[in-house]
């Protein structure tokens, strides 16, 4: 699936600006689910940051 580079950045940019917001909930009230929420989108970044050097390539 071949989509533009911008889309990519900009999926990653606000997926780090997400996982900003759950470490900072996470610390405040260490749950599970702050912690899967953190995983999930530690994931996502990943994912996106993957497919944008595919996409450079």
């Amino acid at each position: 699936m071949m989509m533009p580079k911008e889309i990519y950045s900009d999926a990653l940019r606000g997926a780090r600006n997400q996982l900003k917001m759950a470490k900072r909930a996470y610390e405040i009230q260490p749950t599970i689910e702050n912690e899967r929420r953190v995983k999930a989108i530690r994931r996502r970044c990943s994912i996106y940051g993957e497919l944008q050097k595919e996409d450079s390539k």
